[in-house]
């Protein structure tokens, strides 16, 4: 009797079980979502019919279509305008090392996180209920869209900027059993004069219950998160006796 059964009794791969679940999955939203060539065939001289109402273009409508541009244009020019001026002041109140009390800190991080999280198409008609239609209520929203504006990540808890000139290089170096060593070099013309170059020090925490038991700290990317020193948290010894 084979030690083995043959091939075609073997149960399939985990990667052959993923491509046969992707490829049921796409047959059936397929089958749902009212594919039909014919009718894309049909409806083809249908495209040709308003191509052909496009030309030539009616030039009765130019100095309506040219009003509207314009105000557009001002609606982003103003909101922009107000919304990094208001933007600046926030970022203050929302940096830890600058904000001159605690409380305007957390309660310029929650508008912060606020408007970026509330989508722009919500702002635009909360502001429509508020002041109707017009190019004012635009404007407020083009004004929260700019405050709310996420850059993606900040270089440090200070606030530094940077621009998108910004290149990093990290190198880890483990050194010994309870020491690791990060060096970190920022290099970004549009925001420093000169390369900045920072050094980290990692230790191994002892493992007893006043430094966390020896385990790893569980911690998540969050608003507001805070950890390390502005958490209160004690560094341990680590194997080389040092602090």
């Amino acid at each position: 009797m084979p030690n083995s059964l043959p091939p075609r009794f073997q149960l399939p791969g985990l990667g052959s079980f993923f491509g046969l679940l992707t490829l049921a999955l796409l047959i059936h939203s397929a089958a749902n979502v009212g594919l039909s060539p014919g009718q894309f065939i049909a409806g083809l001289p249908h495209i040709g019919r308003i191509l052909g109402e496009m030309f030539p273009p009616d030039l009765d409508k130019v100095h309506r279509v040219g009003t509207a541009i314009a105000e557009t244009f001002r609606m982003a020019l103003v909101g922009t305008s107000l919304g990094i001026v208001l933007s600046f002041f926030l970022a203050i109140l929302a940096s830890r090392f600058h904000s001159p009390f605690p409380p305007l800190y957390f309660l310029a991080r929650m508008v912060v996180s606020l408007f970026r999280t509330v989508p722009d198409l919500v702002w635009a008609l909360l502001f429509v209920v508020a002041v109707g239609l017009g190019p004012f209520a635009g404007t407020l929203a083009i004004v929260i869209d700019t405050i709310g504006y996420n850059d993606k990540f900040w270089v440090d808890g200070v606030g530094t900027p940077h621009t998108e000139q910004l290149h990093t290089i990290e190198r880890w170096t483990r050194i010994n059993y309870g020491r690791i060593v990060n060096e970190f070099t920022l290099d970004d013309p549009g925001a420093f004069s000169r390369t900045v170059q920072m050094k980290f020090t990692g230790r191994l925490l002892r493992p007893d219950l006043k430094t966390g038991g020896g385990e790893l700290m569980e911690f998540i990317c969050l608003e507001d998160n805070e950890y390390g020193r502005a958490a209160n948290l004690q560094v341990g010894s680590g194997t080389d006796g040092n602090k």
